[in-house]
């Protein structure tokens, strides 16, 4: 009997650590899948800091890219204005030639054509 009893004890000893063995092995296995998936964490973690400081780099560049844009549209419809101003002008100055010319030319003839009346009229009272 006793002979049994000690088998038995013995028996429950050796399950007991295999199934210790066993747990800690299991445990091992654990310790091992979370480092790897901490470390995969960080990994994604620095992946998502990288995207997010391109996309930052990329906006920064779009918004510069806008500015330029927006003040080259300032300075082409500037342009455009002054050199309609200057045509504006230029057709003004233009016209008031043409006017002063007119009057000149209308001047000059009025100035003629009373000569030549005066002219008729000395050559009739002579005859």
């Amino acid at each position: 009997l006793r002979q049994a009893i000690g088998a038995e004890r013995s028996a429950r000893e050796q399950a007991s650590a295999g199934t210790m063995a066993s747990v800690e092995a299991r445990w091992d296995d654990l310790m091992r899948e979370k480092a790897a998936m901490r470390s995969d964490y960080k990994g994604v973690v620095q992946e998502v800091q990288s995207m997010r400081s391109s996309m930052a780099q990329d906006k920064h560049e779009r918004d510069t890219m806008a500015s330029d844009l927006r003040r080259q549209v300032g300075e082409a419809t500037r342009a455009v204005t002054a050199e309609r101003r200057l045509r504006e002008t230029k057709d003004g100055e233009t016209r008031q030639q043409m006017d002063d010319m007119l009057q000149r030319v209308t001047a000059s003839t009025k100035i003629r054509e009373d000569a030549e009346r005066r002219l008729d009229d000395q050559v009739t009272r002579v005859q």
